[in-house]
């Protein structure tokens, strides 16, 4: 599948086993379509405390989407496996979540 717009999920679908390598179950990859993340900041710099801290995580990543929104066209690319964050890659706190959500959606089932 070629061209930018929905490659990366096409690809995803259709792309073989051997290709895709990592990003399949629940590996520490993922199919991208784009370098412009790569581009935009180094690759931990979201995820330290201080950001978090100072409440600046959510404006950077927001700033970030932006900035992907309107460049991922000049780093597109048919078929990248990029790898995942480092807090994707925490079972506990993966289960953390999970527990924290399944309590928060209660009164909604």
């Amino acid at each position: 599948v070629s061209g930018p717009g929905i490659t990366s999920a096409l690809n995803a679908m259709l792309r073989t086993d051997d290709e895709l390598g990592d990003a399949l179950s629940n590996g520490r990859s993922f199919v991208a379509n784009s370098r412009i993340i790569e581009s935009i900041v180094p690759k931990d710099g979201v995820t330290l405390d201080l950001i978090t801290q100072l409440g600046w995580r959510d404006s950077i990543v927001d700033l970030q989407g932006l900035i992907l929104l309107l460049g991922q066209r000049f780093t597109h690319e048919e078929i990248i496996i990029q790898e995942t964050s480092p807090e994707s890659q925490n079972s506990e706190g993966q289960r953390a979540l999970y527990e924290w959500s399944l309590k928060e959606i209660e009164p909604f089932l």
